[in-house]
């Protein structure tokens, strides 16, 4: 969250030639803008488990998701 809201600031400083400081605002236009990527990670995470798991590297994974294989 910190990261985009200082690249927001940045932004904003190249633009007007300006810098401000970081504020609680600055933090909550962040938080409406992120997005989660466990959804995603879970589904790569899903494949490598399911298709790549030779070794058993994975099979935490296939517990965790409750797949048997």
């Amino acid at each position: 969250m910190v990261d985009l809201a200082i690249e927001s600031k940045l932004e904003d400083a190249f633009k007007t030639g300006v810098p401000q400081p970081l504020n609680t605002n600055d933090l909550k236009k962040a938080v409406k803008k992120h997005r989660p990527t466990t959804k995603e990670w879970f589904a790569s995470a899903r494949n490598y488990a399911l298709y790549s798991n030779d070794s058993g590297l994975y099979d935490d994974v296939l517990q965790y998701l409750n797949i048997k294989k």
